[in-house]
């Protein structure tokens, strides 16, 4: 990222970010209103191509942008990390028309998403079970099962999550929240997490078209390989900001 977006990403944090870190953590206060400026200043921009409306600096560019945000706030960098895999999910994905529906709105945080991908990456790796199922409709999908916890959501957001098949292969799609046959609960307090909007999530029937399709069961394997690596290294900007931040801590006490 250059050193001029940085710095403007730096300085919108620490104006509008660090005023709201009291109430977010004591209060649970969601800072949409900030995340969607950090939006419109390029900060989920990096992995986009020129092309695409984006920056085109990449991993690197994202991981810089998120640790700018941790350094004042870690809970909101988890947020932003949020909505940055969901931008990841999108560029990666060989379906132009979820691109089209969805990558330019994600990228500039006009919508904003959540990714409940924690649970199949740890199916993957054999440590727990995959909670929502998919059966194949005429041009799409309808999903049922349910997520203990998903953060960065709301009425108004996205949600991308995988589903398996019944024939054991895997579907991966962003929904609307506000689809039918969606629920959102409060999960219960949890540290650091309660200005997060985290919640459990059921599918109960809902209808997903193939427009809205990340990834079919026949490409998944080749996706989830592509994504994985950026859904692993942009969680090192969420780390990094938070040192970060606790070094300023360190030399203000001296």
């Amino acid at each position: 990222m250059s050193f001029e977006s940085l710095e403007a990403i730096r300085d919108h944090a620490k104006k509008e970010l660090a005023p709201l870190v009291r109430q977010i953590d004591e209060d649970g206060f969601y800072p949409e209103a900030y995340l969607r400026g950090l939006g419109e200043l390029g900060g989920f921009s990096a992995v986009g191509s020129l092309e695409e409306g984006g920056s085109a600096l990449g991993l690197i560019g994202q991981i810089n942008s998120l640790r700018a945000v941790g350094q004042v706030c870690g809970s909101t960098a988890f947020t932003a990390w949020c909505q940055a895999a969901v931008a990841w999910y999108l560029q990666q994905s060989s379906n132009p028309l979820v691109k089209e529906k969805y990558f330019s709105d994600v990228l500039n945080a006009r919508v904003l998403a959540g990714t409940g991908m924690s649970n199949t990456m740890k199916h993957l790796s054999d440590i727990e079970k995959n909670n929502l199922k998919a059966r194949r409709i005429d041009n799409g999908y309808e999903i049922y099962g349910g997520l203990p916890w998903v953060s960065n959501l709301g009425e108004d957001h996205l949600i991308a999550v995988t589903a398996q098949t019944d024939e054991g292969g895997y579907v991966m799609f962003v929904v609307s929240c506000a689809d039918e046959g969606i629920r959102m609960k409060d999960c219960p307090e949890f540290c650091a997490l309660e200005g997060t909007r985290t919640y459990s999530v059921s599918f109960n029937d809902v209808q997903i078209s193939d427009d809205n399709v990340l990834a079919h069961p026949d490409e998944f394997k080749a996706y989830i390989k592509r994504i994985k690596p950026g859904f692993i290294l942009l969680q090192i900007g969420m780390g990094v900001g938070i040192i970060d931040g606790c070094v300023d801590i360190i030399q203000r006490a001296k």
